[in-house]
This record gives C-alpha cells, sequence and structure tokens, in this order.
C-alpha cells in the first residue's frame, strides 16, 4: 500500500530493480554469515531449476505486481495480489487434502479486511481541484 507514492516518484521498474538488488543483498549476507561456502556447490541441474524458479516465481511477478501498482494504483493492486495466497488456501484444501484451521481463516480474514480497509481509505480520499482564479 505505501509503495503507491514510490512508485510514482522512482518509477515501477527502477523502484522494483532497487528492492531486489537489497534483498538479493540481503539474501547473500545471510547464507554467507549461516552456511559454509561449499553448500553452494550443487548439482547443474539444481542451479537451472533454481534459475527458472526464481525468474518465474519470483522476478516476474514482483515486476508484475509493481507495474500493477503504477497503472492502478496501490489499493486495487494490493486487493487483486490477494487472490492468489487465498486461492493456494483454498486448491490445497480441496487437491491436496490439506487441513485449514481457524487460525488460518482468521488470519486470511484480518489481512482481506486490512486491504478493503486500506484501499477504501485511499481511494475514497477527496481529490483536491484547482481552480484558476480570473481578474
Amino acid at each position: 500500500m505505501i509503495s503507491g507514492e514510490l512508485v510514482r516518484r522512482v518509477g515501477a521498474i527502477r523502484l522494483t530493480s532497487y528492492a531486489m538488488c537489497v534483498s538479493t543483498l540481503a539474501v547473500f549476507i545471510q547464507f554467507v554469515l549461516l552456511n559454509p561456502l561449499e553448500a553452494l556447490v550443487q548439482p547443474t541441474p539444481v542451479y537451472g531449476l533454481s534459475l527458472i524458479n526464481g525468474l518465474l516465481c519470483t522476478v516476474l511477478p514482483v515486476f508484475a505486481t509493481m507495474l500493477a501498482v503504477e497503472r492502478i494504483g496501490a489499493g486495487r493492486a494490493s486487493v487483486a495480489a490477494m487472490v492468489g495466497p487465498v486461492a493456494t488456501i483454498v486448491l490445497a484444501y480441496l487437491f491436496l487434502d490439506e487441513s485449514i484451521s481457524r487460525w488460518q481463516i482468521a488470519g486470511t480474514a484480518l489481512v482481506l479486511a486490512g486491504i478493503s480497509a486500506l484501499s477504501r481509505s485511499t481511494t475514497s480520499a477527496p481529490a483536491r481541484t484547482v481552480t484558476k482564479e480570473s481578474s
């Protein structure tokens, strides 16, 4: 929700690129602090699958989300983005026979209510009109 203003000032592509660079640096620092460097040596297919997973499941969705924020606004983009997690919960229940706890339902409802309230407050704010005074 807060990214809307940053997107307007910096631009969706640039803001997303900055955020991805910072998060990548944080991941590398955490890895180096918690693991030996030998843990980076993996079979070649692991690198290929990791590259595909990283591009399709992280890079593309993050850029798409920020472009959506730029085009339709943060409130609408956040509401649209909630379809994914809710659909994941429902599909996991239906097809993977996973149970859904009351805490999960309550948490999902709380997040949806928060997004709904925030999107209403940003879209219902009165527009400022500039009047031209004639002399």
